[in-house]
């Protein structure tokens, strides 16, 4: 499993969870869209494909990637730390 932290604003994280999730997602694993993404935020889950633009041709990836969340309070109260595994 790989991870990754991000240092996101606390209010982006409330108020926008799937677009800032989404987008540092995307950021992680340097790909053109994530497809099919569903999260459990009981069980702090997550699952989405992938595609890739190459050469102008987007290239869809049919396997599913799974992965993990944790989101933890940094020393500034405007901020909290994201972490991804995947």
């Amino acid at each position: 499993m790989v991870s990754r932290s991000f240092i996101v604003k606390k209010e982006d994280l409330e108020i926008r969870f799937m677009t800032t999730f989404v987008h540092k997602l995307k950021t992680f694993m340097k790909c053109y869209t994530i497809r099919d993404f569903v999260v459990n935020e009981e069980t702090k889950k997550f699952q989405f494909r992938t595609s890739h633009k190459i050469g102008g041709i987007r290239m869809d990836y049919p396997n599913l990637r799974k992965g993990e969340y944790e989101i933890a309070e940094t020393d500034n109260p405007k901020e909290v730390k994201l972490t991804l595994k995947v």
